[in-house]
């Protein structure tokens, strides 16, 4: 437990107080490769789809996508008037139903 904490703050000053784009690839790399919970807490790092990417990727059109969104059939929240949705999760929906 306590290698965790001194990993995880070793990793959080490298990323929070210094400019990760100063820091070598390799380090940086081996970061990802040992701690991929830690790095991905930190960064948080979700894709956000509009409207017309998800009505694409999903083959319906906008107003389906916004219909199905206010309807909690997608998860989606509506962000300065415009719907986002986290790309991980529309992909499971396409994927499930394409396998149906």
């Amino acid at each position: 437990m306590i290698f965790w904490i001194i990993n995880s703050a070793i990793i959080h000053f490298f990323f929070v107080i210094l400019n990760p784009n100063n820091i070598p690839n390799n380090v940086y790399n081996s970061l990802w490769a040992r701690y991929p919970n830690i790095m991905n807490a930190i960064f948080e790092i979700e894709e956000y789809w509009d409207t017309n990417t998800v009505a694409t990727y999903l083959r319906i059109s906008p107003a389906s996508v916004r219909e199905q969104a206010r309807n909690n059939t997608l998860p989606g929240e509506k962000v300065n008037g415009h719907w986002r949705f986290v790309s991980q999760e529309i992909m499971a929906i396409g994927n499930r139903q394409r396998q149906s």
